[in-house]
């Protein structure tokens, strides 16, 4: 057999090399979109005793701080947020702000003096109206730069943009956050595209279309996953001797003869900045369903102290 001379046999390896970074490369770079998520995947529990019950989630207006928070992107990643819970989250009952009959005290947001969202008027809002959870969000920045591809001497710069995005839910028995999911997605554009972006050329706002679809696909998988983990309950509106009218009705699959432990308004914590959290106090009564409507229901009680207006209900 003839062997190789050296050098061929060199030669021959480095373009074997070289093909196969090429090929590597040629993958890598056709990819036009990724995605970085933050924080890891939850992992999902289920739970038997209020798997028959659909919780009520609101959508508050999400915010813009961008500068084209006036051309509606924001409003567009919300109602596209919207569609997915629609799609993924179907054991919800959903209040959008597009709705003539959306609560009022949602439309605008209340705040604490340092600007902060205010989590303890959120969670007593949303106590008072019945939701199990509020979502909020919005866009915070939209940015473009050049992005280097590749390695070594394979190394290209591309035009890329960048959106960044938050989804928030808060629990309303609580206040606290159950999910505060932020991400950002990034995508490959021509020159033109990303000097428009950067000069804060509004023509560029064509380009978010298709990125907001896969960013709403992708949060709304990590937001249905925590909304799947908080437990069910509905809130004392009314209490006269032992009849009790619930915030839930044949809507959340409230039924006659259900029952239930009713647990008192807890302490109120303070955190950092001036946030207020609200604990769960301890079981004030057993009570039975008795009759119900679409968004509420009447209950008995039988047995146990007197409950009060704001007490939490849980299905045993």
């Amino acid at each position: 057999m003839t062997r190789m001379h050296p050098r061929r046999r060199l030669f021959r390896q480095l373009m074997i090399l070289a093909a196969v970074l090429l090929l590597a490369l040629t993958i890598g770079c056709s990819t036009v979109s990724k995605v970085v998520k933050l924080p890891g995947k939850v992992v999902h529990r289920i739970r038997v005793k209020d798997s028959d019950l659909r919780k009520t989630v609101a959508f508050t207006p999400f915010f813009d701080t961008t500068f084209v928070r006036d051309r509606g992107v924001a409003a567009d990643f919300e109602q596209r947020i919207i569609e997915q819970f629609r799609k993924q989250c179907t054991r919800t009952i959903i209040l959008t702000p597009d709705n003539p009959e959306f609560p009022s005290d949602l439309r605008r947001l209340p705040t604490l003096a340092s600007g902060a969202l205010d989590d303890f008027t959120l969670a007593r809002i949303g106590r008072r109206l019945g939701l199990n959870a509020i979502v909020t969000g919005g866009v915070l920045n939209i940015s473009g730069d050049w992005k280097e591809k590749g390695f070594w001497w394979f190394k290209d710069r591309k035009p890329e943009i960048k959106i960044a995005l938050l989804v928030s839910i808060y629990d309303t028995e609580t206040g606290s956050k159950i999910l505060d999911e932020s991400l950002v997605h990034a995508f490959l554009v021509d020159e033109n595209d990303l000097e428009a972006i950067k000069a804060k050329n509004e023509s560029g706002i064509r380009l978010m279309e298709e990125a907001l679809g896969e960013a709403a696909r992708d949060l709304t998988e990590r937001a249905c996953e925590r909304l799947s983990e908080l437990s069910w309950k509905c809130y004392v509106r009314s209490a006269v001797g032992d009849k009790i009218i619930l915030s839930a009705g044949s809507r959340s699959g409230l039924k006659p003869g259900r029952k239930m432990s009713v647990y008192a308004q807890g302490e109120v914590l303070e955190g950092v900045g001036g946030l207020k959290y609200i604990r769960r106090g301890e079981k004030l009564a057993d009570i039975e369903v008795t009759a119900v409507t679409d968004d509420s229901a009447e209950a008995s009680l039988i047995s146990g102290e007197t409950v009060r207006v704001g007490d939490t209900a849980i299905p045993d």
